[in-house]
């Protein structure tokens, strides 16, 4: 597949997501990379080799995800009886609510999964009464 599109100076790129679903404990394991070879080689060529870009990417997808299911909860209370409005601010403060639930609830795993990850690349820190 070609990575450039009919834009000037535009490169395209494919990010699978991987999520696993444990059946027992209904707890969620994710995981994501370049789409193929190709994908993974123009990131390559990207500041950080696409690691800030593919953060970003993944980040505003997240945000726009929980946007699109907490408006279609929103909607739902309202066709249900619920008079409250649909707008913008109120959907923005919904998602912001919404995440800072979320990242006091997977913030600590993840960051351990990280350092477990990146372990061998962490240097403990230097004390300053060394």
């Amino acid at each position: 597949m070609e990575n450039k599109t009919p834009e000037a100076d535009v490169e395209v790129v494919r990010l699978i997501l991987e999520m696993r679903h444990n059946l027992n404990d209904g707890s969620l394991q994710t995981s994501h990379r370049p789409a193929s070879d190709t994908d993974a080689e123009v990131m390559g060529g990207w500041p950080s080799g696409g690691l800030a870009q593919a953060g970003h990417s993944l980040f505003v997808e997240m945000l726009r995800h929980e946007a699109y299911l907490l408006a279609l909860v929103t909607i739902s209370e309202r066709e249900n009886g619920s008079a409250e409005p649909l707008d913008r601010k109120d959907l923005a403060e919904r998602v912001r609510l919404r995440l800072l639930r979320m990242t006091d609830t997977f913030i600590d795993a993840a960051c351990e999964e990280v350092l477990v990850r990146v372990g061998a690349l962490a240097t403990p820190a230097v004390s300053d009464s060394a």
